[in-house]
């Protein structure tokens, strides 16, 4: 009969410590465990050399050291980004992480879910629906993995691949504080962004988490917000998880956050043409900017292959014509367009950039994750 033993790498190192002193064994043991796991890479505890036999034989028991399985992986051919499927104990909790490289910058995004609840319309993983949130072992060993197969660490960590991360909230942040750690990798906390829809009161709960003297390796986390529209019934429609917390409730705790933090926020904006950058979209970006320190990232719209069959029978006109722009292919975007609407915000002083969409042969681009390969 299989024992399910704990994953020890989901523990941070401060309750690894604890859990070593309540079981009488020196705490400076669980900095040597901790680092032989989160910085060599260690997966096997007879291979920790520098730590008695017996603790050996006693952490073999109790614990295991779970890396998920890498089922597939795929390189682009257009840039120098790849896409693993992990495979977690259980066969049906599947996800994926994105390897990305530009120039001398080397970007992980990571998922914090397998599926995703928030349902958003114009992306992939949220046809699949919600199947499990990651452990914290599960979350960083993607990091880990993806490592040891390009021989590469990453420069920065974006929480923006498959799930919802304030759904998975106490997982998430003690993946960042294992991530962070003098042991382990050492992230810089200014290089890892979290991404969220923003889930009530979570946005909150972040900013009071990251901002305490004991965490203070995680005080400079980033926070992305996934923006997508300014209009509150447009927002709800490409987002529905988001009604019944509208956007002057998610503004205020975007102002909570940087006034507890200090931390600039990041915009995350899906563009699509003449649905979400009109004049009246550009005032209330630019009355949005002046609220806190903040960039806006405007990112192409993906298409993805079962929007087509899963969206409902559009209620009024807007929507139709919401609809109408999702099931269009990627040659239908006009970027003449989408260079005119950034050239806009600039106009407006709003920074604005266009993220990059790298992957998109290998559906590894933002909104494309669905397990694909």
């Amino acid at each position: 009969m299989k024992v399910n033993k704990k994953n020890i790498l989901d523990f941070p190192e401060n309750k690894l410590r604890e859990i070593f002193e309540e079981n009488d064994i020196e705490g400076y043991r669980s900095a040597q465990v901790f680092k032989s796991l989160h910085q060599k890479f260690v997966n096997d505890f007879h291979l920790i050399n520098n730590i008695p036999a017996s603790l050996r034989e006693t952490l073999s028991a109790k614990y295991g050291i779970s890396y998920p399985e890498v089922t597939a992986a795929e390189k682009s051919h257009l840039t120098e980004t790849q896409k693993f499927l992990f495979a977690g104990e259980n066969p049906k909790d599947k996800y994926e992480a994105v390897f990305m490289k530009e120039k001398s910058r080397i970007t992980f995004c990571i998922s914090s879910q397998s599926g995703c609840n928030a349902g958003c319309i114009f992306c992939a993983t949220g046809y699949m629906g919600f199947s499990a949130n990651l452990s914290a072992g599960e979350i960083v060993s993607q990091v880990y993995s993806i490592i040891e197969r390009n021989n590469e660490i990453p420069t920065n960590i974006v929480y923006m691949g498959m799930g919802e991360p304030f759904l998975n909230y106490r997982n998430v942040i003690d993946s960042l504080k294992i991530l962070t750690s003098e042991n382990g990798l050492k992230i810089p906390a200014r290089k890892i962004t979290v991404s969220t829809i923003g889930i009530k009161g979570r946005i909150r709960d972040f900013a009071d988490e990251i901002s305490k003297p004991e965490n203070k390796l995680i005080n400079n986390v980033k926070l992305a917000l996934s923006l997508h529209s300014t209009d509150e019934g447009m927002r709800e429609k490409l987002i529905p998880l988001s009604r019944g917390f509208g956007l002057k409730e998610v503004y205020e705790d975007i102002v909570y956050f940087y006034r507890k933090t200090k931390n600039k926020i990041t915009y995350e904006y899906i563009w699509f043409e003449g649905i979400n950058d009109t004049e009246n979209d550009i005032r209330r970006i630019k009355k949005l900017s002046g609220m806190v320190p903040c960039n806006f990232n405007v990112i192409p719209f993906h298409p993805v292959d079962n929007i087509f069959d899963s969206l409902k029978q559009p209620q009024n006109k807007a929507e139709e014509k919401l609809f109408r722009k999702l099931k269009e292919p990627n040659y239908s975007l006009s970027y003449k367009k989408l260079n005119y609407f950034i050239d806009s915000l600039r106009a407006e002083s709003i920074v604005a950039n266009v993220r990059s969409s790298n992957g998109v042969d290998i559906s590894a681009a933002c909104g494309q994750l669905a397990l694909k390969n």
